[in-house]
């Protein structure tokens, strides 16, 4: 069967005259919520009705809702409400094994952390579902992912994904699919690969256009590319960029990791600009997350807000934060982010690879505030060999200084002088037109992103062109364009380009990629 986003054209999968449903639970699956978000209204209780109604309360932020129907609909299944689905599985038909994946969801929710031994059960327990129930079995596998890569098993959570990815295509959903590779482009970010994470990006949003752009989903994945160009980069979308990305994240079911990263890049991008309220700005997104039930992200939010304050030379008193390394990495962290989460003695070698990079650069700080040379080259030329092959500019910066320091000390101490110069002639002083241009930029009083948008003028042929680019909507650079207009008195692009080239925004016949 054909799901392009849910079933063929159709907007809503209910009937306007209020009579049950020509739809089933599978293709609510595969479908936005907005397209059976008319279930709530449908008297009928049989089961398709029931479990698209859970999911649609879960999906919806009613997850004390969902779960009362689902321990109510277990109960009169009979099964054992107090028991795990997967132990009780000698009673469950093809129809019932579709619980299954409402089991997973509940775990997530809870950000509960089963062992690898009961994951592999539900791995086994595809063979339930009827064998062209692919849009069932692919769920089971993308729940599987999350949770895979919540326990850093990085391995395990990428061979989710191929299964859910065949899944998937098998019932041509493009909704779906947009999540796989959504969720691959978070793997390879995890693994240390920044292209292939761009490559993932732009599948899922090829799937995204297919399926009528939903607004949150789509949100997910501009955050996430904003994401993977910050670390490669160092470059920030400018937080008037963000806050729109914000609300529309908020419209739907987004992923809890999603947001995570949205507030490290409002928070940085807010604090390169000497943004003030930023922290009020942060109070705001704590509200709104215990508001949605997500308290689990507030000690990565309280992170964020202990290493402004310790950057602002009053260090908190608190104990280490002690996150899994799998919140951490959202954060873009820093050594400074890396010790209030540790402490000064980290007991276990961290397992994600930019974690890995940053861990070293950590203890290579710490080794030589003890004046140890030697131990210190040893953890700095991993940590920085590691940005050398994944590209983490932003690590690279944020330990500019540190860097620059240990490249003197090694000129003074007559070792490692070959690999100082070649360090300072390539990685710290390596000055891409891209950044000339974009500092050029924010002197003149232009944001990134505007700088970005200007780039292009010259050669997209519309603005839905730039769009596509960026990966951002129309609407973002239509208000972009708007302040450009603005900022540079014109009123055309074709003057806007010019103005631009005499100011020196953008070099004639270049073209600045942001």
């Amino acid at each position: 069967m054909n799901y392009p986003y849910g079933i063929g054209d159709k907007k809503n999968l209910l009937s306007k005259d209020g009579t049950p449903p020509v739809f089933s639970f599978r293709e609510a699956l595969a479908s936005p919520v907005s397209a059976y978000v008319g279930v709530q209204h449908i008297v009928d209780e049989n089961l398709d009705i029931q479990l698209t109604k859970i999911l649609l309360d879960h999906k919806q932020s009613r997850h004390q809702q969902a779960i009362k129907r689902y321990e109510n609909l277990i109960t009169t299944l009979g099964f054992d409400k107090d028991k795990a689905i997967i132990d009780q599985s000698d009673h469950l038909d093809e129809n019932q094994a579709s619980l299954l994946i409402f089991e997973l969801l509940f775990m997530l929710k809870s950000d509960a952390n089963p062992s690898e031994k009961q994951l592999w059960k539900y791995i086994d327990s595809v063979g339930f579902f009827n064998p062209d129930d692919v849009i069932c079995q692919g769920g089971i596998y993308n729940l599987l992912l999350v949770l895979f890569l919540r326990r850093n098993n990085i391995g395990a959570a990428f061979e989710m994904a191929k299964l859910a990815l065949n899944a998937y295509q098998r019932c041509e959903s493009n909704y779906l699919q947009l999540f796989v590779h959504l969720h691959m482009a978070f793997i390879h970010v995890y693994a240390g690969r920044l292209n292939e994470a761009k490559h993932a990006l732009d599948n899922a949003h090829n799937h995204l256009i297919k399926c009528g752009t939903p607004v949150c989903e789509n949100a997910m994945i501009e955050i996430t590319r904003h994401w993977v160009i910050a670390e490669a980069s160092s470059v920030f979308p400018d937080p008037d960029q963000l806050a729109p990305l914000g609300e529309e994240i908020i419209s739907g079911e987004f992923w809890p990791e999603t947001f995570l990263v949205l507030v490290a890049l409002q928070f940085r991008a807010a604090i390169r600009q000497g943004d003030v309220n930023v922290l009020e700005q942060h109070s705001g997104y704590e509200a709104m997350l215990r508001a949605r039930g997500l308290v689990q992200l507030l000690p990565a939010m309280q992170l964020l807000r202990q290493e402004f304050l310790l950057e602002e030379k009053n260090p908190s008193a608190n104990k280490p934060g002690n996150l899994p390394e799998r919140q951490v990495v959202l954060l873009l962290p820093t050594t400074n982010t890396w010790q209030l989460n540790v402490g000064e003695s980290p007991v276990q070698t961290p397992t994600l690879c930019r974690i890995r990079a940053l861990d070293d650069m950590y203890q290579a700080k710490q080794w030589h505030n003890r004046g140890r040379f030697d131990i210190v080259m040893k953890h700095f030329m991993r940590a920085v060999k590691a940005i050398e092959d994944q590209g983490w500019l932003f690590l690279l910066e944020s330990e500019h200084e540190f860097i620059s320091n240990i490249c003197k000390e090694c000129k003074q101490r007559k070792r490692y002088v070959h690999f100082a110069r070649r360090l300072q002639n390539t990685m710290l002083t390596r000055q891409t037109p891209q950044n000339k241009d974009l500092n050029n930029g924010a002197i003149l009083g232009f944001t990134v992103s505007e700088v970005g948008v200007l780039s292009r003028l010259s050669e997209a042929t519309s603005n839905k062109a730039i769009a596509l680019d960026l990966g951002v909507s129309e609407s973002t650079i239509k208000y972009h364009l708007k302040n450009i207009y603005r900022k540079l008195s014109v009123h055309s692009r074709r003057d806007a380009i010019r103005v631009a080239l005499t100011k020196g925004l953008i070099a004639a016949g270049s073209r600045v990629m942001t």
